[in-house]
Protein backbone atom coordinates (compact mmCIF):
# COMPACT_ATOMS: atom_id res chain seq x y z
CA UNK A 1 0.00 0.00 0.00
CA UNK A 2 1.27 3.43 -0.95
CA UNK A 3 -0.12 6.72 0.36
CA UNK A 4 0.97 9.90 -1.39
CA UNK A 5 -0.20 13.48 -0.92
CA UNK A 6 -0.65 15.14 -4.32
CA UNK A 7 -1.46 18.64 -3.07
CA UNK A 8 -3.19 20.43 -0.19
CA UNK A 9 -6.49 18.70 -0.79
CA UNK A 10 -5.81 15.43 -2.65
CA UNK A 11 -4.36 12.13 -1.45
CA UNK A 12 -3.61 9.11 -3.65
CA UNK A 13 -3.82 5.60 -2.12
CA UNK A 14 -2.46 2.67 -4.17
CA UNK A 15 -3.64 -0.76 -3.06
CA UNK A 16 -2.01 -3.81 -4.58
CA UNK A 17 -3.67 -7.17 -5.03
CA UNK A 18 -2.19 -8.35 -1.71
CA UNK A 19 -3.61 -5.29 0.08
CA UNK A 20 -7.02 -6.00 -1.42
CA UNK A 21 -6.85 -9.58 -0.07
CA UNK A 22 -5.60 -8.42 3.36
CA UNK A 23 -8.50 -5.97 3.66
CA UNK A 24 -10.93 -8.49 2.09
CA UNK A 25 -11.95 -5.90 -0.51
CA UNK A 26 -13.13 -6.41 -4.05
CA UNK A 27 -13.36 -3.57 -6.50
CA UNK A 28 -16.85 -4.64 -7.61
CA UNK A 29 -18.28 -4.30 -4.07
CA UNK A 30 -16.30 -1.22 -3.09
CA UNK A 31 -18.89 1.42 -2.08
CA UNK A 32 -20.11 3.36 0.93
CA UNK A 33 -23.37 1.40 0.92
CA UNK A 34 -21.40 -1.78 1.84
CA UNK A 35 -20.64 -1.71 5.59
CA UNK A 36 -17.35 -3.63 5.30
CA UNK A 37 -16.09 -1.37 2.48
CA UNK A 38 -17.15 1.72 4.40
CA UNK A 39 -15.25 0.55 7.50
CA UNK A 40 -12.07 -0.17 5.49
CA UNK A 41 -12.32 3.12 3.56
CA UNK A 42 -12.74 4.97 6.85
CA UNK A 43 -9.59 3.30 8.24
CA UNK A 44 -7.70 4.12 5.04
CA UNK A 45 -8.83 7.72 5.26
CA UNK A 46 -7.69 7.97 8.88
CA UNK A 47 -4.35 6.40 8.00
CA UNK A 48 -3.91 8.75 5.02
CA UNK A 49 -4.70 11.81 7.15
CA UNK A 50 -2.24 10.70 9.85
CA UNK A 51 0.52 10.00 7.33
CA UNK A 52 0.08 13.20 5.29
CA UNK A 53 -0.92 15.55 8.10
CA UNK A 54 -4.14 16.63 6.40
CA UNK A 55 -7.12 17.40 8.58
CA UNK A 56 -10.40 15.75 7.64
CA UNK A 57 -12.48 17.63 10.20
CA UNK A 58 -15.23 19.83 8.70
CA UNK A 59 -14.34 18.75 5.19
CA UNK A 60 -16.37 17.27 2.40
CA UNK A 61 -14.73 14.23 0.82
CA UNK A 62 -14.89 12.89 -2.71
CA UNK A 63 -13.66 9.30 -3.07
CA UNK A 64 -12.80 7.99 -6.53
CA UNK A 65 -11.62 4.45 -7.15
CA UNK A 66 -10.17 2.85 -10.31
CA UNK A 67 -9.13 -0.82 -10.68
CA UNK A 68 -5.51 -1.57 -11.58
CA UNK A 69 -3.78 -4.98 -11.91
CA UNK A 70 -5.91 -6.76 -9.27
CA UNK A 71 -5.53 -3.80 -6.97
CA UNK A 72 -7.09 -0.38 -6.78
CA UNK A 73 -6.18 3.30 -7.01
CA UNK A 74 -8.16 5.51 -4.62
CA UNK A 75 -8.10 9.28 -4.97
CA UNK A 76 -9.38 11.24 -1.95
CA UNK A 77 -10.24 14.88 -2.51
CA UNK A 78 -10.94 16.94 0.60
CA UNK A 79 -12.77 20.23 0.23
CA UNK A 80 -14.04 22.58 2.91
CA UNK A 81 -17.74 22.23 3.60
CA UNK A 82 -19.86 25.09 2.39
CA UNK A 83 -21.25 27.00 5.27
CA UNK A 84 -24.95 27.42 5.25
CA UNK A 85 -26.30 30.59 6.72
CA UNK A 86 -29.87 30.89 7.80
CA UNK A 87 -31.65 34.06 7.03
CA UNK A 88 -33.83 34.93 9.93
CA UNK A 89 -37.33 35.89 9.15
CA UNK A 90 -37.71 39.59 9.58
CA UNK A 91 -39.47 40.54 12.74
CA UNK A 92 -42.17 43.11 12.53
CA UNK A 93 -43.95 45.40 14.92
CA UNK A 94 -47.43 46.83 14.84
CA UNK A 95 -47.31 50.58 14.39
CA UNK A 96 -50.58 52.44 15.04
CA UNK A 97 -50.57 56.11 13.97
CA UNK A 98 -53.00 58.94 14.61
CA UNK A 99 -52.75 62.72 14.58
CA UNK A 100 -55.77 63.21 16.85
CA UNK A 101 -55.13 63.23 20.62
CA UNK A 102 -58.76 62.22 21.30
CA UNK A 103 -58.29 59.05 19.22
CA UNK A 104 -55.11 58.30 21.18
CA UNK A 105 -56.92 58.75 24.50
CA UNK A 106 -59.83 56.59 23.35
CA UNK A 107 -57.43 53.85 22.20
CA UNK A 108 -55.55 54.06 25.52
CA UNK A 109 -58.78 53.82 27.50
CA UNK A 110 -60.05 50.86 25.44
CA UNK A 111 -56.77 48.96 25.05
CA UNK A 112 -54.66 50.04 28.03
CA UNK A 113 -55.56 46.87 29.93
CA UNK A 114 -55.17 44.57 26.91
CA UNK A 115 -51.76 45.74 25.64
CA UNK A 116 -50.37 47.72 28.57
CA UNK A 117 -46.75 47.44 27.39
CA UNK A 118 -47.40 49.14 24.04
CA UNK A 119 -45.20 52.21 23.80
CA UNK A 120 -46.58 55.62 22.83
CA UNK A 121 -44.46 58.27 21.09
CA UNK A 122 -44.81 61.61 19.37
CA UNK A 123 -42.99 61.31 16.06
CA UNK A 124 -43.28 63.67 13.08
CA UNK A 125 -46.19 65.48 14.73
CA UNK A 126 -48.18 62.24 15.02
CA UNK A 127 -48.98 59.93 17.91
CA UNK A 128 -47.44 56.51 17.36
CA UNK A 129 -48.25 53.33 19.30
CA UNK A 130 -45.70 50.50 18.94
CA UNK A 131 -46.46 46.94 19.99
CA UNK A 132 -45.31 43.42 19.11
CA UNK A 133 -46.43 41.70 15.91
CA UNK A 134 -48.22 38.86 17.73
CA UNK A 135 -51.09 41.15 18.67
CA UNK A 136 -54.43 39.31 18.46
CA UNK A 137 -56.98 40.03 15.76
CA UNK A 138 -59.40 41.42 18.35
CA UNK A 139 -56.77 43.89 19.53
CA UNK A 140 -55.83 44.80 15.97
CA UNK A 141 -59.46 45.51 15.06
CA UNK A 142 -59.79 47.73 18.14
CA UNK A 143 -56.61 49.59 17.15
CA UNK A 144 -58.00 50.06 13.63
CA UNK A 145 -61.06 51.70 15.15
CA UNK A 146 -58.98 54.55 16.56
CA UNK A 147 -55.78 54.63 14.43
CA UNK A 148 -54.18 53.63 11.15
CA UNK A 149 -52.24 50.39 11.73
CA UNK A 150 -49.22 49.05 9.86
CA UNK A 151 -46.82 46.17 10.22
CA UNK A 152 -43.34 47.71 10.11
CA UNK A 153 -39.86 46.16 10.30
CA UNK A 154 -38.15 46.30 13.68
CA UNK A 155 -35.57 48.81 12.42
CA UNK A 156 -38.34 51.30 11.55
CA UNK A 157 -39.75 50.92 15.07
CA UNK A 158 -36.24 51.52 16.42
CA UNK A 159 -36.11 54.77 14.45
CA UNK A 160 -39.34 55.92 16.13
CA UNK A 161 -37.96 54.94 19.55
CA UNK A 162 -34.72 56.81 18.89
CA UNK A 163 -36.06 60.02 17.37
CA UNK A 164 -39.55 60.22 18.84
CA UNK A 165 -40.57 61.65 22.21
CA UNK A 166 -41.81 58.96 24.58
CA UNK A 167 -45.17 59.54 26.26
CA UNK A 168 -45.06 56.29 28.26
CA UNK A 169 -47.02 53.10 27.79
CA UNK A 170 -50.57 52.60 26.65
CA UNK A 171 -51.42 51.09 30.05
CA UNK A 172 -50.23 54.20 31.94
CA UNK A 173 -52.09 56.55 29.62
CA UNK A 174 -55.21 54.36 29.84
CA UNK A 175 -55.16 54.41 33.66
CA UNK A 176 -54.68 58.19 33.62
CA UNK A 177 -57.62 58.63 31.22
CA UNK A 178 -59.89 56.37 33.30
CA UNK A 179 -58.93 58.16 36.50
CA UNK A 180 -59.67 61.68 35.28
CA UNK A 181 -62.81 63.36 36.42
CA UNK A 182 -65.13 65.29 34.12
CA UNK A 183 -65.30 69.08 34.58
Amino acid sequence: MTIEQLDGERVLILLGSGDMKDFALEYDTLSFSDTHSRKILSRLLTLACLKTGLSCADKKMLVEAVPQDGGCIILLTLKPKRRLYRIKRRQKCVCAVTDDVDDLMSAAEALGGIIPDAEVFIYSEKYVILTESYTSLKTMSALYEYTDCFFVPVHNAAKVREHGKSLGTLGKIGRAVKGRTPF
